[in-house]
């Protein structure tokens, strides 16, 4: 009888304690894709549907490439409509104002394409079978596009054409080694500078060439994840030793903005170039200052092709894709 008396005493005790104690779950995490201010106000979160992210070059709209389907939102989620369908392998996308309005311009099996925004047209302009095309880039002003072209173990080459496809032409070619070249951009000097992670260190780190392909110059000695300004003037990187940076792009004016940092993803500037966002940190160009927008966490989404979780929507805000905790 004291035995059962003392486990009944025993499992009363028990079941008061689990009482007193809440229940509690282990939270959990959703990726949203968020905007807030570059002063770290006002977070909103837009949706948790997303893939490959671009800004249209005016800010007004988020377009996004998901499930191969192509939408366009506004800024706040609303509004989404269907620009395109069944464009599958949508990759590498880049916009701007160009001749002809704005422009999406992406990579799709291999070729270059671009989307216009006004009128919702695709057009294939490389059309290629054998030849891998990435990596497109617009100049400053819109009128021309830059992109890699690519026969694995033969050639990779540095293109240019006009935006709408004419003049299609090879700027430098080079053997096809360790890796092709990747993201040639026309800088505001009348250069083309990219990243190549050559087989060994003297074809490793960020270059620039002539337009008529001489002058062939390293200006950064490692291999670096880099974006250009939208004036074309300067670029910010990543070195894949370790350090954020600021440089000209001839290679002159290095500005450290951060020792240590992810090296694996790219920057986004502002449209003003007076700002460079990189992860969930604000820093000014010139280096005179750097924000945090948010603690929350990065999302671990990745679509494969266009790794950018941060853009500049317009000067004041930024799109971030974050990770959501829920209890």
């Amino acid at each position: 009888m004291k035995k059962i008396l003392f486990s009944l005493i025993v499992i009363s005790i028990l079941l008061a304690a689990c009482l007193e104690t809440p229940f509690q779950t282990e939270p959990y995490y959703e990726d949203w894709l968020c905007s807030v201010n570059t002063d770290g106000t006002n977070l909103q979160y837009i949706t948790k549907h997303f893939g490959t992210i671009v800004i249209s070059p005016d800010g007004e709209k988020i377009i996004d490439s998901y499930a191969d389907v192509i939408y366009a939102m506004n800024p706040d989620g609303s509004d989404m409509i269907t620009l395109k369908d069944s464009v599958p392998d949508f990759r590498y996308p880049v916009s701007s104002d160009t001749p002809e309005g704005e422009m999406i311009a992406f990579v799709c099996n291999s070729d270059i394409h671009t989307l216009n925004l006004v009128t919702n047209e695709i057009i294939n302009l490389t059309k290629t079978d054998s030849v891998f095309e990435n990596y497109p880039s617009f100049s400053p002003n819109g009128s021309k596009i830059t992109y890699t072209a690519n026969v694995r173990h033969d050639y990779t080459s540095i293109c240019m054409m006009e935006f709408n496809g004419t003049n299609n032409h090879t700027i430098y070619q080079d053997e096809y080694k360790y890796s092709p070249f990747q993201k040639p951009c026309l800088t505001a000097i009348n250069k083309i500078v990219f990243a190549w992670g050559g087989s060994d260190e003297i074809e490793r780190g960020l270059f620039t060439v002539n337009l008529d392909g001489s002058g062939f110059q390293r200006i950064w000695d490692d291999y670096a994840y880099y974006s250009i300004s939208n004036a074309g003037d300067f670029i910010a990187f990543c070195s894949s030793h370790g350090g954020f940076y600021r440089m000209d792009t001839d290679g002159s004016n290095v500005l450290e903005l951060s020792e240590v940092i992810n090296a694996s993803e790219t920057p986004d500037f502002s449209p003003d170039d007076s700002n460079i966002i990189m992860g969930t940190t604000v820093y000014a160009s010139d280096g005179s200052n750097e924000n945090i927008v948010t603690e929350m966490p990065l999302s671990d989404y990745y679509d494969g092709y266009n790794s950018n979780k941060w853009f500049f929507l317009d000067n004041d805000t930024v799109i971030i894709k974050l990770q959501r905790e829920y209890n």
